[in-house]
């Protein structure tokens, strides 16, 4: 019974060492859409695009996406919308996960305070998490942040996209981990 529980901790660890290196890796990444909306409900102007959320496999395997999730800071109207999940992304490939209406930016001056910079910047935080080829779920994190172009400040530009977290992906506990003797 020794060996054999031994053998199922070696076996455990080889599965794992192989998922490590075989593993689905996602990043998120984003653009702006301003032609999105461009025929939308143009008399308010209450529209100005859409934030298009996609996710870039960099892993060796297929990602099957089992949840996306968005939040925003200070994001009046804004709506979060995505694909109908699961969405199976293979390696090497990117896919559109979700997206985000997003409304007229604040007017504002071009040359401005960093405070004051910090009041019109909008920051999209968003969780994917997704499974490999065995029983471990992966969490990618990320920030997008937004401002008013500085060229249009009537439509709003991509500063940055961000991973968060201690790590760019971050590994849950399998079921053979957390398993006791």
């Amino acid at each position: 019974q020794r060996q054999l529980r031994l053998m199922e901790r070696q076996m455990a660890v080889a599965e794992k060492a192989f998922e490590t290196v075989h593993r689905p890796q996602l990043l998120i990444e984003a653009l702006v859409d301003l032609d999105a909306y461009k025929a939308l409900d143009l008399k308010s102007k209450r529209i100005s695009g859409l934030l298009r959320i996609l996710a870039k496999n960099y892993g060796a395997t297929a990602a099957t996406v089992i949840l996306a999730e968005c939040s925003v800071t200070k994001g009046e109207g804004v709506v979060w919308g995505h694909r109908l999940l699961p969405i199976v992304i293979p390696p090497g490939e990117t896919e559109y996960i979700g997206g985000a209406n997003l409304p007229s930016p604040p007017s504002w001056e071009p040359v401005l305070s960093a405070d004051a910079l910090e009041k019109v910047m909008r920051w999209f935080h968003v969780n994917i998490r997704y499974r490999g080829l065995g029983d471990s779920e992966y969490w990618t994190k990320g920030q997008i942040t937004l401002m008013p172009d500085t060229k249009d400040p009537t439509v709003w530009a991509l500063r940055s996209v961000t991973p968060t977290g201690p790590e760019f992906w971050e590994i849950h506990s399998s079921k053979n981990e957390t398993e006791s003797e």
